[in-house]
C-alpha cells in the first residue's frame, strides 16, 4: 500500500485546486489559468457524483458542457473521458462515479480514476478543479495522491453575499456563511502550501496576477491566457460566464447600489472581519516584514 501510495503521488501531473467561498470569481479564474497550454479547465469536478446536485438537478442530468453542446453525448471532450473510465476502471462518468462517497477508499479509487482520465484525454501537466468544497479538499489532502496545489481565492463579502442574493438567496445565512467558509479554510489550509488572490486585484489587473501565479505553479506565463475568443473550455459547472467567451474583465460592483446601509452593516458584522485578517496575513504584514528586513 505504502509503494502503490508513493507511486501514485508521482503521477504525470498537478491538481490546482481552487478554495474559498462560492461567487467568489472561481470561474474566471480557472478560465484564465486553463487558457494556458500546460493546465486544462474542467470545472468543478465535485458535481461527478450520483448524490450530489447542481442548482437542484441531479449530477448525472442532462447538462451543457462549456464549448457549447451536451456534455454527455456530444462533446467529444467527455465522451473521450468517459470511454476511458469505462474501459480502464469500469466506472460511469454519468451513472456510478461517484467523487463525493464518503467512504474513503471508494473516494480515492473515483477521484484518481477522473484525474487520470482527464489527464489522458487533455494531455495537460495541471488539472485546475474549481470544486471549492472544504470536505472535498480535505479528503484530497488527506489521500497523499496527489500534488495538489491549492489557490485561495477570496472576494469581498459583500460582493459575495449579494452575487447570492440577486439569485434569491437569504442575505443573513450567507453573510454567516462567508464567515464560517473563512474560519474553515484557514484552519485546512494552516501548514499546507497555498497561494492567495484576491478576486479585485485579478479582475483590476489580470495579467500581473496571473504572472504571479504562474511564477509560484513554475511555469512561463503565456499571453494566451488573456484571449478569451479564441479559446474553447470544456468546463462541467460554474457560473453562467463560462458559457461566454467574449465577456470583458472587469469588477462587478453592483452590490454598492443594490445593498441598503442595513444590509452592508450585517454583512459588516458577519464576514468583514475576516475578509480584513486575510489581507493583512496576506499582503500587509509580509510588506511590513520585507520593509522591515531592508
Amino acid at each position: 500500500m505504502e509503494n502503490e501510495r508513493i507511486q501514485s503521488k508521482n503521477r504525470p501531473y498537478r491538481i490546482v485546486y481552487i478554495a474559498g467561498a462560492g461567487r467568489s470569481g472561481s470561474t474566471l479564474l480557472g478560465r484564465l489559468l486553463g487558457g494556458h497550454p500546460q493546465t486544462f479547465f474542467p470545472g468543478e469536478l465535485k458535481v461527478f457524483s450520483p448524490t450530489k446536485k447542481l442548482r437542484g438537478k441531479p449530477a448525472r442530468g442532462n447538462r451543457r458542457c462549456g464549448c457549447g453542446v451536451n456534455a454527455s453525448n456530444e462533446c467529444h471532450f467527455w465522451e473521450s473521458v468517459a470511454a476511458y473510465l469505462q474501459e480502464h476502471h469500469q466506472l460511469g462518468l454519468w451513472t456510478n462515479l461517484e467523487v463525493h462517497n464518503g467512504d474513503a477508499l471508494t473516494f480515492r479509487n473515483h477521484n484518481l480514476a477522473l484525474y487520470d482520465a482527464i489527464h489522458a484525454i487533455s494531455k495537460a501537466p495541471f488539472i485546475i478543479d474549481s470544486s471549492k468544497s472544504h470536505s472535498r479538499l480535505e479528503k484530497l489532502i488527506a489521500s497523499q495522491l496527489f500534488d495538489i496545489r491549492v489557490i485561495y481565492l477570496q472576494r469581498n463579502p459583500y460582493g459575495v453575499v449579494y452575487s447570492n442574493v440577486k439569485l434569491g438567496r437569504d442575505l443573513r445565512y450567507y453573510s454567516r456563511h462567508y464567515a464560517q467558509n473563512y474560519h474553515y479554510t484557514r484552519k485546512l489550509l494552516k501548514g499546507h502550501d497555498h497561494y492567495y488572490v484576491r478576486y479585485e486585484k485579478l479582475v483590476e489587473n489580470p495579467e500581473k496576477t496571473l504572472k504571479d501565479i504562474m511564477c509560484w505553479l513554475g511555469v512561463p506565463y503565456d499571453s494566451a491566457q488573456l484571449n478569451w475568443r479564441e479559446s474553447t473550455f470544456h468546463i462541467i459547472a460554474g457560473n453562467k460566464p463560462r458559457m461566454i467567451n467574449d465577456r470583458l474583465i472587469a469588477p462587478d460592483n453592483s452590490w454598492r447600489k443594490q445593498l441598503t446601509i442595513r444590509e452592508k452593516i450585517h454583512i459588516s458584522r458577519r464576514s468583514l472581519p475576516g475578509y480584513m485578517a486575510n489581507i493583512w496575513r496576506y499582503e500587509k504584514k509580509p510588506a511590513i516584514l520585507q520593509r522591515r528586513a531592508l
